[in-house]
C-alpha cells in the first residue's frame, strides 16, 4: 500500500519543471485538436487523456500550496484565533451581515422612494427585517455575558431563539412581496451574462455553508449564534430564487414558463422558511419548559434537604 501511495505521489508531483511543460503540452493538444478539421480519434483520446493528468497535477500543486499558506497564516496569532474558534467567526459573520443588510436597506429605501417602486420597497423590507434581526442577536449575545448562571445565560439565549423564529414569519412576508412580483411584473434580476455562473457558484456554495454551519452551531448548544446561523440559510434560500429567476429570464424567453418556474420556486422557499420558523419556535418552547422543570425540581430537593 506504501509503495502504491509513493507511486501516485511522484506521478502527482512531477516537479515544478515538469509540470510547467506537462501544462502548456496538454493546452497546445487541446487547442490544436479542436481546432484542427480532420478529427482524429486517437489524437482527440490522447489530448483528452494529457489534459486530464495535467488538470490533476495542477489540482495536487493548489492543494499543497494552499496547505504550506494555511500554515503561514495561522502561525499570526489573530488570524490563528478567527480559524480556530467558530464562536467569534459567528460573531463577525453577524456584523459583517448586519453592515450589508443595512446598506442594502438603506438604498432601497431610497431607490424605493425616488422610483416610486413597490419592488425597491419590498427588497428595502427585506433587508430592514433581516437587519433588525441580526441586531438583536447581536444585542442578546451582548447581555449574556451579564448574566451570571449558566441557567440565566441559557434561558436567555432560548428565549432570543424563539424571538428569532417568530420575526422569521415577518422575514416571509417581506419575501412573499418579493416573490409576487417577481411572479406578477416579472421583476428581480436579470441579463447576467457569463456573470450567471459565478453568481450560480457562489449562492450554491453559500447555501451549503450556511447549512453546514446551521448543523455545527446547534450541536455547540448556542442558541443564539444557532440562530444566526439559521437566518444565513434563510439569505441563502432567497439567493437560490434569485438565482433561478436570473437563470430562467437569460436562458428561455417564455414567459409562462418564468411564471411557473418562479411559482414553484418561491413557494418552496417560503414553505421552507415557515418550516424553520416553526421549527425554532418549538423546539425553544420544549427547551425552556424542560429548563423550568429541572430548575423546579432542583429547589424542590433543596427544600427537601433542608
Amino acid at each position: 500500500m506504501k509503495r502504491i501511495k509513493d507511486n501516485l505521489s511522484r506521478w502527482t508531483r512531477p516537479g515544478k519543471v515538469w509540470s510547467m511543460i506537462l501544462v502548456i503540452l496538454a493546452i497546445g493538444l487541446t487547442v490544436f485538436t479542436l481546432s484542427w478539421e480532420q478529427n482524429d480519434p486517437a489524437l482527440t483520446y490522447i489530448s483528452y487523456g494529457i489534459s486530464a493528468y495535467a488538470l490533476t497535477v495542477l489540482i495536487v500543486a493548489a492543494t499543497d500550496g494552499g496547505r504550506k499558506m494555511s500554515f503561514i497564516i495561522r502561525q499570526n496569532p489573530l488570524i490563528s484565533r478567527y480559524l480556530n474558534d467558530a464562536r467569534l467567526r459567528a460573531r463577525i459573520s453577524l456584523y459583517q451581515g448586519l453592515f450589508i443588510n443595512s446598506l442594502f436597506a438603506v438604498f432601497h429605501v431610497l431607490a424605493s422612494w425616488i422610483y416610486t417602486s413597490l419592488w425597491f420597497a419590498a427588497v428595502a423590507s427585506y433587508h430592514i427585517i433581516l437587519s433588525v434581526m441580526r441586531f438583536l442577536l447581536l444585542r442578546s449575545e451582548q447581555m449574556r455575558s451579564r448574566l451570571e448562571t449558566d441557567e440565566e445565560k441559557i434561558a436567555h439565549e432560548l428565549r432570543r431563539y424563539r424571538l428569532t423564529g417568530r420575526l422569521l414569519f415577518a422575514l416571509n412576508i417581506a419575501m412573499v412581496g418579493m416573490m409576487v412580483q417577481m411572479i406578477e411584473k416579472n421583476k428581480g434580476i436579470h441579463s447576467l451574462g457569463l456573470a450567471i455562473y459565478a453568481f450560480a457558484l457562489y449562492t450554491f456554495y453559500n447555501l451549503t455553508v450556511a447549512i453546514i454551519n446551521m448543523v455545527k452551531f446547534r450541536k455547540m448548544d448556542r442558541p443564539i449564534l444557532s440562530a444566526a446561523k439559521m437566518l444565513s440559510v434563510a439569505g441563502a434560500l432567497m439567493s437560490i430564487l434569485a438565482l433561478q429567476s436570473a437563470m430562467v429570464s437569460q436562458f428561455s424567453e417564455d414567459p409562462l414558463l418564468r411564471r411557473y418556474m418562479n411559482s414553484i420556486t418561491g413557494t418552496g422557499v417560503s414553505l421552507m422558511v415557515i418550516a424553520m420558523a416553526v421549527f425554532m419556535v418549538i423546539r425553544a418552547n420544549q427547551a425552556l419548559k424542560k429548563l423550568h422543570f429541572n430548575h423546579s425540581e432542583t429547589k424542590r430537593h433543596h427544600y427537601d434537604n433542608d
